[in-house]
């Protein structure tokens, strides 16, 4: 592998207060492409906007002749020996480790569309009600990813034309380049077998969190009794929230 060259690079925006648990990761990478013999430089612009952020960090694996960009966040931690060579050694065009979101319904970070006819764009503004979640182990092909441990190769970089992520796009950075991919026939991939932390979800306690938090909101009436969400939700705890209440329910994109 002594031909790789990796650019580790991390939009720093200080996400997360303690910037240890992030660090410590990174160490983590570090030491793995070392003992593998593999180059890296690291690239960490701090608070830019996130466009702005990740195009420099693209247009510089290009101009600095790096064979891969490792791209960050700075508020997951928890990765763990042996990760970033599982994703050089599932030599995909861009591949992803797995995270779940940090807010309500903490769904895991990989998707496929339900209706292929739309654009990732168009299910995001319809509340990813037409998105459903990957399940599985290992390399699998997706329509969506998030980006907080994820791989790409910079000749796929390439065939894209600056800015890579378009500020102008008022839809999330992830799933625009994600539409951008398909659009070119690029697949995304995950490995479901590279589970990172997310502040303070885990996958361990991702099931937790949502069961309580759904179980809060019939309780205290905060959800539409018209929505989709509350028919869901409803159904599995109850309109009070007290429906086996000692259960523990799984939930995913829909609900």
């Amino acid at each position: 592998m002594s031909d790789l060259k990796i650019l580790i690079a991390c939009p720093t925006l200080d996400l997360d207060p303690n910037p240890q648990k992030w660090l410590a990761s990174l160490l983590v990478v570090v030491q793995d492409l070392r003992r593998a013999n593999i180059e890296m430089g690291f690239m960490f612009p701090y608070r830019q906007e996130i466009r702005k952020a990740d195009n420099a960090i693209f247009k510089t694996g290009i101009v600095n002749k790096y064979t891969h960009v490792l791209r960050m966040d700075d508020d997951i931690w928890g990765v763990r020996p042996g990760d970033v060579m599982k994703l050089i050694e599932a030599d995909k065009d861009f591949i992803s480790g797995v995270m779940y979101i940090r807010g309500f319904p903490y769904s895991r970070c990989a998707f496929n569309k339900i209706d292929k006819s739309l654009t990732l764009q168009q299910t995001e503004k319809l509340g990813g009600t037409l998105l459903t979640e990957l399940d599985g182990d290992g390399v699998q092909p997706c329509d969506l990813t998030a980006f907080p441990f994820t791989l790409f190769k910079v000749s796929m970089i390439k065939q894209f034309t600056y800015p890579f992520f378009d500020p102008k796009d008022d839809a999330s950075p992830d799933t625009a380049f994600c539409q951008k991919c398909l659009d070119k026939g690029i697949q995304p991939h995950v490995h479901m077998d590279i589970m990172v932390n997310h502040r303070e979800v885990t996958p361990w306690n991702r099931l937790f969190l949502f069961n309580s938090r759904a179980r809060e909101l019939l309780a205290t009436k905060q959800l539409d009794p018209t929505s989709k969400m509350y028919k869901i939700l409803s159904e599995m705890f109850g309109e009070d929230g007290m429906k086996d209440l000692y259960q523990l329910k799984r939930g995913d994109a829909n609900g």
